[in-house]
């Protein structure tokens, strides 16, 4: 586990479409919350925005387009918060998932801001994004950040990342859950 500061630059801002001015989530201001808090999840060794695992505390700007339709605060400064765990061969068993899945959930719990702004990377197999989205169901509110938005190179040329318009945290998954687990 690795954290940098790390710079946020808004990439290709629409003048006519504001979305980075103040919003309010459960009367807490998101554009106080500060430092964002990016959090990404590594169980290979490819680059994500630039970033190889071989290149550890060197100074990062992320370029970041903002579809989510909230504003997020950006630009401004962020901590990156890395979680790693590289395959000793070209992937992870497939008996690791499990584990390899319960242990991000655990770090994401851990490490965002229950009620600030997360954005959050993955270069991880599609089966353990399967597997977080599965255990993150039954968790309660207290064990999983309010609001958490991917963080997702559009292409393998672009030169920005994209929040797009999905909540990942845990007022989106559960709106309108009122009662137990979904």
């Amino acid at each position: 586990m690795r954290d940098r500061a790390t710079g946020l630059r808004l990439a290709g801002a629409d003048p006519a479409n504001p979305i980075d001015a103040e919003v309010s989530f459960d009367g807490t201001n998101v554009t106080d919350a500060a430092p964002i808090n990016i959090l990404l999840v590594r169980l290979h060794d490819k680059e994500w925005a630039g970033l190889s695992p071989d290149k550890d505390g060197e100074p990062v700007t992320l370029n970041v387009a903002n579809w989510s339709g909230q504003p997020l605060g950006l630009p401004g400064s962020a901590v990156l918060h890395e979680w790693r765990c590289l395959p000793k061969s070209a992937i992870h068993p497939w008996t690791d998932y499990p584990s390899l899945t319960s242990e991000i959930v655990r770090w994401i719990a851990r490490t965002a801001d229950p009620d600030g702004v997360n954005l959050i990377g993955m270069l991880v197999p599609q089966e353990v994004g399967l597997g977080i989205g599965i255990q993150v169901a039954d968790l309660t509110k207290s064990q999983w950040p309010a609001h958490l938005w991917p963080l997702i190179q559009p292409s393998a040329r672009a030169e920005h990342l994209t929040i797009p318009g999905l909540d990942l945290g845990w007022d989106s998954l559960h709106r309108g859950y009122r009662v137990g687990s979904r």
